[in-house]
């Protein structure tokens, strides 16, 4: 009983104590919407309630995906609250709150009027304005992205300033600002939050990878120009850097739904959900599926087709064999993909933050193009990552985990061969970043980096011992910030060493310096003056491949010729180089017709005079050749040549013919190979001066000038190993001499030259270089891959303008023109010993782009348009597999937004991309893009 009784006065005592405790400190709520000047809802504003009598405790919350906020548990005070969101002006407001009676505060932000105020975190690592940015920088903003349709995060960059975007297909597209621009992926520094989105091993971005829908990103951030002081090599040509919703900022749950033309389905859901004041979490995924345009016909892949539907018949073939072939050409434009995201955000501490999110994203179905080898028909392609980051005061820390899977499993395979994709590899990276402020004036940034990738791709991509191209990458940066000149001037200097430790790798360290000077002329007016020089690290494709090209180059197996195929191999040729070592007779030459023998190549005709005499009885079934039996008996009888009496010279097969002319040679110069110079990393130095003006709140515009320096390069994909072949006129002359005492002048004359034009045709052998890293397996094989160049400095320049103009609350026009004044070098320019142009250097872009956007939202409330005219010129294309000439094109996009409030702000966007239906290609191989429409349906479910 007094045990019962002391837990009885124990309960009354605490409610008598909580009673008192609440009646001193009464609690009341606060909660709200937030709109846009036309009603349109906000999500993601960041509302701050601070008590008027004690500015230390303030509270923090944000509105969800319909606009909508609540405050709980507020003492009864006198608060004042502010709303702040990206790309509007803050608005601030009294309210007094009291237990009594719950309040209400609705608050409608103005647009900023001045784009360059918006706050920006990419180009110097830390918040600041962007008038303050050390950098040229762009801003995608979360209403630009919410008001498109967009397949993949990729396609939100088109109406970057400066950017180049190329479209492969529905949801294929890579990008490029003021540099090399591929086909596939780009070089441009692509992160999410921080975390880079890069392909382990193949170093690139692909959009479609993406994992993230368009709900999730808050805005985008893009430098134009180097980054790499602070990014490492990687930022060599530029950052793209996708800043993500906070789970905080954006609590509810979203969908979308999408449809259209070429049967586009598009399907998405975003949930976010705040657990406490201090833990929230985000749950995303989508699906899209489409009937994709057909890439271009590519004349290599169709030559290979015929070969191979004639080898399926040959006898004795094996089912491994025909399953390889039957790959050759097969294509599948059905697209299929999908990906999820999820994160976690945790509050820990007023001044610590942590931060996890993963995701995967899967390529079920597509065909696509390579940079390398053709096009690929790509089938479970997967990518995922993991990340980590704390934030705690000035000190940033991150881990990540990037994985790239194409198991043997997948069904992935190269068009042109028929070859499996096999890379499932990783990269690890470890990064650290301190900020300190050691003066009011001077901002100082540092940190490390750590990479490791880890190659795997079961003897398919590297050869077979993958443990070689393992590769660790360390780097460490500096920044000083000053203000001077009461903060009229601000001068930034930047440096930063990166070392790839690769075992296989001499490579030395690079030195990466920035300068830049921001002068405010005055609040909304500035020049920036900067400097940088960087470079591009070879990646581990340019360092280790070794990977089948094309498959029977020459078509002997096809023709039912008794030799084994000739192939071409795509090999790195490791950063020491590759040399050739001349022989007694010339340079050891290896062949099919003599398998396993060191010939020297002037000696070949002799030494292969038997194999000569069966191919000539043959004849060559591509060549069209007719023998009749009579001329081969007597052929037959000849004796063989000395190599006196019959020459040979060796030339370099031109992986870039006309269309009339498949794999023609190029003889080498004075009848040398030429040596495989050592991978340079790409050198380049880039100058910019940018003016950012105002003329009023109502127009803006900049004008970026910019001259970029190469004095080393990575050139497109050539042949390393020369073929040996017969001279013409000796062989001609040996042959009449030898059958005119048998058959006559005239008919001796006849014969030579129908034999010669089969001879002197056919790649006797391939010379190797001492010490190959494939040679020796596939002695052979014709190898082939990239050369560097160290050139003569090349340079171009280049402007950048863009303006915008809001003439009334209806109607706004922005305006972007670029201009490059030299995109594509002749071998001649890059290297004067070489006449025979087979390493031009392209940088793949237009040297004339222009954009015009109007908008008008004065019809109706919550209907607004959008017509964008975007235009572009030719160019000489020249990227390894690809070469030729784009046209110019010219493409008209209409969108069109209605939100209807009555049903919770759902909003219909309607999408025609190219409204005229102006079909053209934005690149050679990549197919006819036509019109498309799409209608997409987006439902925020309210959480309030």
């Amino acid at each position: 009983m007094k045990i019962r009784r002391l837990i009885e006065c124990f309960a009354i005592s605490i409610f008598v104590i909580a009673s008192i405790t609440s009646a001193l400190h009464a609690q009341g709520t606060l909660s709200g919407n937030a709109t846009d000047a036309n009603g349109a809802p906000l999500p993601g504003v960041t509302v701050r309630a601070v008590p008027t009598s004690d500015s230390t405790t303030p509270r923090y919350t944000f509105t969800n995906s319909v606009g909508k906020y609540r405050f709980s548990k507020l003492a009864s005070s006198s608060y004042r609250v502010t709303f702040s969101l990206l790309g509007f002006l803050d608005k601030n407001y009294t309210v007094d709150i009291n237990e009594a009676q719950p309040a209400t505060l609705n608050a409608e932000l103005a647009e900023q009027p001045l784009k360059s105020q918006e706050v920006v975190v990419t180009s110097s690592r830390h918040e600041e304005k962007e008038l303050h940015s050390p950098a040229s920088i762009s801003v995608v903003s979360a209403q630009e992205i919410r008001d498109h349709v967009n397949p993949t995060p990729t396609e939100a960059l088109k109406n970057v300033p400066g950017m180049d975007v190329a479209q492969e297909g529905i949801a294929y597209s890579t990008y490029a600002t003021r540099s090399f621009h591929s086909v596939y992926g780009t070089d441009v520094l692509t992160m999410q939050d921080y975390h880079s989105l890069e392909l382990p091993a193949l170093a690139v971005f692909y959009g479609i990878l993406m994992p993230q829908n368009m709900d999730d990103i808050d805005h985008i951030e893009v430098i134009r120009g180097p980054g790499s002081a602070l990014y490492g090599p990687d930022a060599a040509t530029g950052v793209v850097n996708f800043i993500s919703k906070s789970p905080f900022a954006s609590q509810g749950t979203n969908i979308s739904i999408s449809g259209g033309e070429r049967d586009y389905i598009n399907a998405g859901f975003r949930h976010d959900e705040a657990i406490s004041d201090k833990f929230a979490f985000t749950l995303s995924g989508n699906y899209l599926k489409a009937n994709d345009w057909a890439l271009a016909d590519d004349p290599k892949e169709d030559t290979a087709r015929k070969y191979a539907q004639l080898a399926l018949l040959a006898p004795g073939i094996t089912s491994t064999q025909k399953d390889s072939l039957s790959r050759i050409g097969n294509r599948d434009y059905s697209l299929e993909t999908y990906s999820f995201n999820a994160r976690m955000d945790a509050i820990l501490a007023d001044d610590l933050t942590a931060n996890v999110s993963a995701g995967l994203a899967d390529i079920s179905n597509g065909a696509a193009m390579t940079e390398d080898f053709g096009d690929a028909q790509i089938k479970n392609w997967t990518y995922d990552f993991v990340q980590a980051r704390v934030n705690y005061q000035d000190l940033f820390i991150q881990a990540s985990y990037n994985h790239d899977n194409t198991s043997s499993s997948s069904g992935s395979y190269f068009l042109p061969t028929g070859a499996p994709i096999i890379d499932h590899s990783s990269t690890y990276v470890a990064q650290i970043q301190h900020h300190w402020d050691p003066m009011s004036n001077e901002k100082l940034t540092y940190g490390a980096d750590y990479k490791s990738i880890v190659p795997l791709s079961e003897n398919t991509i590297y050869g077979p011992d993958d443990g070689h191209a393992n590769t660790q990458i360390y780097g460490a940066y500096l920044q000083s910030q000053t203000s001077l000149l009461d903060n009229q001037l601000e001068i930034v200097l930047a440096v930063r060493v990166d070392k790839d430790a690769n075992q296989a790798s001499d490579i030395a360290p690079i030195f990466s310096p920035r300068a830049a000077a921001v002068y405010h002329i005055d609040e909304n007016n500035l020049v920036r003056a900067m400097y940088n020089s960087t470079y591009l690290l070879p990646t581990e494709v340019d360092l280790f491949s070794d990977l089948l090209y094309t498959k029977d180059a020459f078509g002997f197996a096809a023709q039912g010729l008794p030799f084994a195929p000739v192939d071409i191999r795509y090999v790195s040729p490791y950063v020491s180089g590759l040399n050739f070592v001349p022989v007694t007779g010339g340079f050891n030459m290896y062949t099919t017709f003599a398998p396993g023998t060191a010939i020297p190549s002037g000696y070949a005709v002799n030494a292969l005079w038997p194999v000569l005499d069966s191919l000539v009885v043959h004849g060559l079934q591509a060549k069209k050749l007719f023998v009749d039996s009579i001329a081969a008996n007597i052929f037959s009888k000849l004796s063989a040549p000395t190599p006196q009496q019959v020459l040979t010279y060796l030339a370099y097969l031109n992986l870039h013919p006309s269309a009339t002319s498949p794999y023609p040679f190029l003889p080498a110069a004075n009848n040398q190979p030429l040596n495989i110079t050592p991978v340079q990393p790409q050198h380049q130095r880039t100058f910019e001066l940018d003016y950012q003006g105002a003329v009023s709140k109502s127009f803006q515009f900049e004008i970026d000038a910019y001259q970029t320096y190469y004095d080393a390069i990575r050139a497109s994909t050539v042949a390393l190993t020369p073929n040996v072949f017969a001279d013409p006129a000796s062989l001609t002359t040996y042959l009449i001499d030898s059958l005119t005492p048998k058959i006559g002048a005239a008919n001796a004359t006849a014969l030579a030259d129908s034999v010669v034009k089969t001879l002197a045709a056919t790649p006797l052998g391939v010379v190797q270089p001492s010490g190959s890293p494939t040679g020796e397996s596939y002695p052979d094989d014709v190898l082939i891959g990239t050369r560097s160049y160290l050139v003569n400095t090349i340079s171009f320049y280049g402007i950048d303008f863009f303006s915008t103009y809001k003439a009334n609350e209806d109607w706004s026009f922005d305006e972007s023109f670029s201009f490059m004044n030299k995109n594509y070098w002749y071998a001649s320019e890059l290297n004067p010993t070489d006449s025979t142009n087979q390493n031009p250097f392209a940088l793949n872009m237009p040297k004339y782009r222009a954009s015009l956007g109007v908008k008008y939202s004065g019809l109706a409330r919550g209907l607004a348009l959008e017509l964008r005219d975007r235009w572009s010129d030719g160019f000489k294309m020249y990227d390894n597999y690809w070469v030729g000439d784009v046209n110019a094109r010219h493409v008209l996009d209409l969108t069109v937004n209605y939100r209807i409030e009555a049903l919770n702000n759902l909003q219909l966007t309607l999408s025609v991309t190219n409204l005229l239906d102006n079909q053209h290609q934005e690149f050679v191989g990549a197919p006819l893009i036509g019109r498309i429409t799409i209608l997409r349906a987006s439902y925020a479910l309210p959480s309030l």
